[in-house]
């Protein structure tokens, strides 16, 4: 059941017979929704009559809200003038009147689950180990721009400030999540445990590692060590690949599944080729371990993506702008020549046009089913351009 946090205005000294009719329109409207009544940081205020526009002001927070009103009783009216206040305070806030938009309910469901998300990102602490690898020179992230946009911050934790991954000790429900007590599973659960380690020490809420110097000094990987986490539920990624790793935040926060990052590997035919060693175990229906393929070492997972439908994403490094696209699951084949985990999905012509002529990048998320629409509203909301406009 949707759950939403609403604040009722009222006039000073109104009588208690106004609250409970507003009690009750909201759940005539929204028979589903369990309300929540005057919490700390509401995501709607309900101005139920004129005279109420003071109060209202005092549960402002500075994060995006919903304005609800009715006509009756000068409610719209306060609303308006409530609306006005957020935006002479830099403060994004969408008005609604119940009697008059049918469409009101679902679009404040959309939108308080948006707000929701956009809310939790703030004050994340997003964890970069190592620096973002040479090659991504189309997505590295400066600080001031996660802090600006999203309100997180950076923790940049350099290699060299970081104990080695022997001397933490084999993860012993890592081993059982793979259900594998090799030697190099071993070794890569105590990888699992390092980055365990780091996230609770520097209190984050999610990593992306620069994978390659650590493969190239022990020919360990931290492929599974990244699947695990994201299918724990923490955003994980690799490369120092921040993009990347913000839309998996956001991706989280609307939808509560972590995405699989992947390379573009191919276009043709109107179908993109993705493929990628780190994918969760929990987007995929079977899975081999083998090693990962750029070196050949390490452990990495050879999986088959179990959704027939997807959702693709990608954010430029600015946060400025975003391709989103859905596509049909066509094929899962397991080339020789790409990263091990492969799915070939089938795209409109124009967002197959896009991706040719005008990436952001070359990583992309992948999530199973189509979640085109809440993520067009929080794109919205958060001024990212999506390029590909027929997308929704």
């Amino acid at each position: 059941m949707n759950s939403i946090n609403v604040a009722l205005i009222t006039y000073r000294d109104a009588p208690e017979s106004i609250i409970m009719e507003g009690q009750h329109k909201l759940a005539q409207h929204f028979p589903d929704v369990m309300f929540q009544f005057n919490q700390p940081d509401p995501d709607v205020i309900f101005c139920l009559t004129g005279g109420s526009e003071s109060y209202a002001v005092q549960w402002i927070h500075d994060a995006p809200l919903i304005l609800l009103a009715q006509t009756a009783g000068n409610s719209f009216a306060a609303a308006t003038e409530t609306l006005a206040y957020c935006r002479q305070n830099g403060v994004k806030a969408i008005l609604f009147n119940l009697d008059t938009d049918p469409s009101a309910p679902g679009k404040v469901l959309n939108l308080a689950h948006c707000f929701r998300a956009i809310r939790n990102m703030k004050g994340q602490r997003v964890g970069l180990l190592g620096q973002p690898s040479q090659w991504l020179v189309a997505s590295k992230m400066l600080p001031q721009t996660l802090k600006t946009k999203l309100g997180m911050d950076l923790i940049s934790i350099p290699w060299d400030q970081t104990r080695d991954y022997m001397s933490f000790s084999k993860n012993e429900a890592y081993l059982n999540h793979f259900e594998d007590d090799s030697a190099d599973l071993q070794k890569s659960s105590r990888v699992y445990s390092m980055l365990q380690d780091i996230i609770e020490t520097q209190r984050l809420n999610a990593i992306t590692v620069e994978c390659f110097p650590m493969v190239k000094e022990t020919g360990v990987t931290a492929c599974l060590a990244l699947s695990k986490l994201n299918a724990d539920g923490l955003p994980g990624g690799c490369e120092g690949d921040l993009p990347s790793l913000v839309g998996k935040i956001l991706v989280k926060e609307l939808t509560n599944q972590v995405p699989w990052m992947a390379n573009l590997a191919a276009l043709a035919n109107e179908q993109a080729l993705f493929a990628h060693c780190t994918i969760g175990t929990h987007l995929v229906s079977d899975y081999e371990i083998t090693t990962h393929y750029e070196t050949g070492q390490g452990t990495a997972l050879q999986a088959t993506f179990s959704a027939t439908q997807a959702t693709i994403l990608r954010l430029d490094s600015a946060l400025e702008k975003a391709f989103l696209a859905k596509g049909d699951v066509l094929e899962r084949p397991r080339r020789p020549d790409a990263c091990r985990t492969q799915i070939a999905i089938g795209l409109r012509n124009d967002d197959f046009q896009l991706l040719q002529t005008n990436p952001l990048g070359n990583h992309h998320l992948i999530l199973p089913g189509d979640h085109l629409a809440k993520l067009k509203t929080c794109l919205d909301v958060l001024d990212i351009q999506i390029l590909n406009t027929l997308a929704v």
